[in-house]
């Protein structure tokens, strides 16, 4: 009985370490353009553009015009490190 609270215990663990990463964002705004991947989102006098990830979930069509939601991550593709001026 022990060892099997034991093994759930650690389940539970690791199903909720699994998921922990980045922080997630979300917009609200309107779509103003799609090109393949590439959505443009315009939310006040600001636009947005962003790729939309191939196991993203989208509920509804999207089309140019359309309100949406979007929750993304923010992720570094490259990162240079730049020497201290002496």
């Amino acid at each position: 009985m022990k060892k099997m609270i034991v093994l759930a215990c650690m389940l539970i663990f690791m199903a909720t370490t699994a998921g922990a990463g980045s922080k997630t964002y979300m917009i609200d705004g309107t779509i103003t353009d799609i090109k393949g991947d590439v959505l443009t989102i315009q939310k006040d006098n600001a636009k947005y553009e962003m790729t939309r990830d191939a196991g993203a979930k989208v509920n509804g069509e999207m089309k140019v015009g359309s309100k949406v939601t979007v929750v993304y991550k923010m992720t570094a593709t490259t990162i240079v490190v730049k020497e201290a001026k002496k």
